[in-house]
């Protein structure tokens, strides 16, 4: 059989442990592939390093006997038993070279990223002082497993935990007690999942009704409290351990920190959403823009062509004339969102701008601006006339959102990684702040983050004006809000040399 690729990775510590067995050893999923062989197993059927992983195990016995084993393994899978060495007399293991080996076997289970799988552990009868085992001195190796699983536990990335049937936590490693943001796991011994762990109770109701209900290990997602008392989302995946009347003993489960990556991809989900937004915008800002110009010229030489005497009617193309040029104005910032028109940057000294630009502030009644700037200049290519466009947008809204007045603060500095060395530019306030829902959708085109409504012209475009703007130079935004706590814009743009 074609050799095929391997669709379970072992933890370092497990093949550590299995490479170092006396005997040849084999892991074997439910649908008869092996998972995994270590250097015995390699030698016992003269196979390559790596060779074995992808194979289907009926491959590696004669063909006489394949279709018994097949029902052999289909009965041991359904049973998860322990079959002992020297119960298996007779086998012979089919090497690569065609010639045939004799082997007695013992299997167990054993789980692995949350599957279960075959242990195999073979020995080849006619290597140095033929004899087998016995089952004590097998077991002084296999029941090393016991050290094994708890050296896996204990250095498990992931959280790893047990519970009582109410939810007291009997045992949490590690990387659980990182995760929730105590030194010593020690600490967890005693607490209440549902009252102390979960951000909300519910969670863990839905986690055991999973379990009772049979639900694969497909992980349920919760919320979970922190020491520090910030929040984290984990995926939990677990099951019950129970008695022989069925009842349960306690519950094991496995949680991986999801929350960073839950963030990533909402923020790719809203990026992807900006850009959709955007070139939309600037398809229908093209279009409506040839279709202005053209009615603006036909009112312009309709008002040329008055007399002295229809002063009315002048007055009423004026007002439609002074029309016209807000909607082409509204247009040629649409334009700027999505890049339609060309940008013009150049090379500019961002620290020395700022300095500039806070001594012309003029802040409203009420408002303080503080602007911090590094001793050393910051480059950066960007249009001058874009960043004040920028600016003028930011103060607005920090502005309109603290009607009582309050503090702005604005930063540049510079910092490196994620693909590049960047000058960051930090606007925050201390106004009403944005719900997360507004958050969500707060640059895009014409949504308004304002509880008033839109009656100036171009209000909705500010904040995506911003975005527009921004990504053109090569940088991002970054919004952060709190209800009530007010609302940082992080700006970064690439820096470049003096």
């Amino acid at each position: 059989m074609k050799k095929t690729e391997p669709f379970m990775v072992i933890d370092p510590p497990v093949a550590t442990t299995l490479n170092a067995a006396p005997y040849a050893v084999l892991l074997v999923a439910d649908d008869g592939r092996v998972v995994f062989g270590n250097p015995k197993a390699d030698v016992l059927f003269g196979c390559g390093t790596g060779q074995l992983v992808g194979r289907s195990v009926e491959d590696l016995i004669p063909d006489r006997f394949r279709e018994a084993h097949v029902a052999h393994r289909d009965r041991f899978a359904k049973r998860r038993g322990r079959r002992p060495m020297g119960r298996i007399r007779g086998m012979l293991a089919l090497r690569t070279d065609g010639t045939e080996a004799p082997v007695e076997i013992s299997l167990s289970n054993l789980t692995l990223a949350d599957r279960t799988v075959t242990m195999a552990v073979l020995v080849h009868l006619e290597t140095e002082h033929a004899a087998p085992p016995d089952e004590s001195s097998l077991r002084s190796w296999t029941d090393s497993s016991g050290e094994l699983y708890h050296r896996l536990v204990r250095t498990a990335p992931i959280g790893i935990y047990r519970s009582s049937p109410e939810g007291l936590l009997l045992y949490a490693n590690p990387a659980l007690a990182h995760m929730l943001g105590y030194e010593d796991a020690s600490a967890l011994l005693g607490m209440s999942l549902g009252r102390d762990v979960y951000l909300d109770s519910a969670d863990r109701e839905r986690v055991l009704r999973d379990i009772e209900e049979g639900v694969g290990p497909t992980g349920v997602y919760a919320r979970l409290r922190r020491q520090d008392g910030n929040v984290i989302t984990v995926r939990i995946t677990s099951h019950a351990i129970r008695d022989t009347s069925g009842a349960v003993v306690c519950y094991e489960g496995a949680l991986d920190d999801v929350t960073d990556r839950l963030r990533v991809e909402s923020d790719l989900h809203r990026m992807r959403r900006m850009e959709s937004a955007t070139r939309l915008a600037g398809g229908m800002s093209h279009s409506l823009n040839n279709v202005l110009t053209s009615v603006l010229g036909s009112v312009q030489l309709a008002a040329e062509a008055l007399s002295a005497e229809d002063g009315a009617a002048r007055t009423d193309l004026q007002d439609a004339e002074r029309g016209l040029l807000r909607a082409t104005h509204m247009l040629a910032k649409l334009r700027s969102i999505s890049a339609v028109d060309e940008i013009h940057s150049e090379r500019m000294n961002l620290r020395a701008f700022m300095v500039a630009w806070a001594e012309r502030l003029d802040p409203a009644p009420g408002v303080t601006v503080n602007v911090e700037v590094p001793d050393d200049p910051v480059h950066v290519d960007l249009d001058p006339g874009g960043l004040v466009e920028v600016l003028e947008n930011l103060v607005s809204n920090a502005v309109d959102a603290m009607p009582d007045g309050g503090r702005i603060g604005v930063a540049l500095s510079t910092s490196t990684g994620e693909g590049g060395n960047w000058a960051v530019l930090d606007l925050t306030d201390t106004g009403l702040g944005m719900s997360d829902t507004t958050l969500e959708r707060a640059m895009e085109p014409y949504y308004s983050t304002k509880a008033r409504q839109m009656t100036s012209a171009g209000a909705g475009l500010g904040l995506s004006l911003v975005y527009g703007i921004i990504r053109q130079h090569g940088g991002d935004v970054v919004l952060t809000s709190t209800l009530g706590h007010g609302t940082t814009v992080r700006i970064r743009l690439p820096l470049r040399d003096g």
